[in-house]
């Protein structure tokens, strides 16, 4: 009987034992079929973010694509631009110089034909001078001529007397070589003239049109390149403000962008021009390694500020950082997740209890890792 007792009393601790694991391994299935409706959790908002990135993308890369079409049309519109302003100034100077070998030729012209117009006057002026000589002479001859026949002379049988007309015909012999001197009259010179002009003023009118063309294109590229610069310079300003305010809040100091080339902001680089604190100004070269990854972290931000991504991948940003600043770290993640997604590798202790939500990652055993999260806060 009491060997029966012993029996039964050994199957009941049995049996509690096993009652015992059974909740244990209930309970181990609970926690695991709770786990499994986390990872669940977040997976379908993983795959719900993965989703909104991929259309942002999208957007992002249609829009890509589209500027770089526009930078290849401006590209190839300059190029067209420079290759007519090349073949404009070669004609240019083809007409400057047509223009200048008329002129020469005009003024070459205008000297013959103002010799030959003198040239003519004075011969007209000594035919007229004869003619007027002749017509003083012609009564006095007539009245000699009476008085002869008056006294008897029989006037019609006289010879004439060839050296009483000695100097005429020797003038006229002077007046004939002067004329063989002056050469043929060109009679064309004063139409050829008005040819010219005319060709001339054609000339002109072409000259003065490509020179418009010219500058109106000249214009055009100067345009694009104040577009350029003013695109800029509104980019830099605005991020400028946003770094200087970012900064300060992160480091209590004060810190800038400087254009290394201000009056020809696209031709130089950018610095960083920071204090910490009570510290005097100096470069990113001058600064420790957390003053170094602040300063980084704040031009991050100052852009994110003015253009946001999608989402930020931060990789232990904070591990040179000291407890009161990783606090300043966390804060400004935290306000700016409101408006894009951060991704942040950190141990740190602030960084990590500012997060939404936290994936640990483990290794209890050699070789195998562990992934656990837990949901910190709604917002």
């Amino acid at each position: 009987m009491n060997e029966l007792k012993e029996k039964t009393a050994g199957v009941e601790a049995e049996i509690k034992r096993l009652q015992s694991r059974l909740m244990s391994a209930t309970g181990e299935k609970d926690d695991f079929n709770r786990q499994i409706e986390f990872f669940k959790s977040v997976i379908t908002s993983k795959n719900e973010e993965i989703e909104k990135t991929k259309e942002s993308n999208k957007i992002l890369e249609n829009d890509k694509i589209r500027y770089r079409e526009d930078i290849k049309n401006f590209e190839k519109d300059l190029e067209s631009l420079k290759e007519k302003i090349e073949k404009i100034e070669s004609v240019l100077g083809e007409l400057i110089t047509n223009r200048d070998a008329l002129n020469k030729d005009l003024i070459e012209l205008e000297k013959q034909k103002v010799l030959k117009e003198a040239d003519i006057d004075n011969i007209a002026e000594q035919i007229e001078s004869f003619k007027a000589r002749r017509r003083e002479l012609e009564p006095l001859l007539e009245e000699a001529k009476t008085e002869l026949e008056n006294s008897g002379e029989k006037v019609a049988e006289l010879e004439p007397i060839q050296m009483s007309i000695d100097d005429i015909t020797n003038k006229i012999q002077r007046l004939e070589k002067r004329m063989a001197d002056l050469g043929d009259v060109n009679m064309r010179a004063i139409t050829t003239y008005d040819e010219n002009l005319t060709r001339q003023t054609e000339l002109k009118e072409k000259i003065d049109t490509l020179s418009t063309e010219r500058k109106e294109i000249l214009e055009k590229m100067g345009g694009y390149e104040q577009q350029k610069k003013e695109a800029f310079m509104k980019t830099y300003n605005n991020i400028n403000e946003n770094f200087k305010e970012v900064f300060h809040t992160l480091s209590e100091g004060e810190g800038e962008l400087i254009l290394e080339t201000p009056d020809d902001p696209l031709a130089g680089g950018l610095d960083m021009k920071v204090s910490i604190r009570e510290k005097k100004h100096q470069s990113l070269r001058g600064l420790s390694g957390g003053e170094k990854s602040i300063t980084a972290l704040a031009f991050v931000f100052a852009i994110q500020r003015y253009m946001p991504s999608p989402f930020y991948a931060f990789d232990e940003v904070d591990a040179n950082l000291d407890t009161m600043n990783v606090e300043r770290i966390a804060e400004m993640v935290r306000k700016q997740a409101k408006d894009t997604q951060f991704i942040v590798v950190s141990h740190r202790k602030p960084m990590i209890e500012s997060a939404n939500r936290t994936i640990g990652v483990t290794q209890k055993e050699k070789g195998k890792s562990k992934v656990t999260g837990v949901k910190l806060r709604d917002d």
